[in-house]
C-alpha cells in the first residue's frame, strides 16, 4: 500500500514537471525565455533524479518511465 502511494506521488511529480517543461519550453522565441532558464534546469534534474531514485528502489517501470520522460524533455529543450 505504501509503495502504491509512493508511485502515485512520484507519477504525480512527474507530470507537473513535465507539464512545466512544456510550458517553458513553450516561451521559446519570446523574451520570456530566457527568464525561466534556472526552472528548466531545476525540472530537468529533478526530473533525472527521480529516475535514479526510482531505480534504487526497485521501482523499474516508473524508473524507465521517468527516464524516458526525461530523455524526451531534455532533447526538446536542446540540453
Amino acid at each position: 500500500e505504501l509503495i502504491a502511494k509512493g508511485n502515485a506521488v512520484s507519477q504525480r511529480m512527474m507530470d507537473i514537471y513535465v507539464d512545466n517543461m512544456n510550458y517553458y519550453l513553450s516561451l521559446k522565441g519570446t523574451k520570456y525565455f530566457k527568464l525561466v532558464d534556472q526552472e528548466m534546469n531545476q525540472a530537468l534534474y529533478i526530473l533525472q533524479a527521480m529516475s535514479g531514485i526510482l531505480r534504487q528502489t526497485n521501482q523499474k517501470d516508473l524508473a524507465d518511465k521517468a527516464e524516458k520522460r526525461f530523455m524526451d524533455i531534455a532533447q526538446q529543450s536542446g540540453r
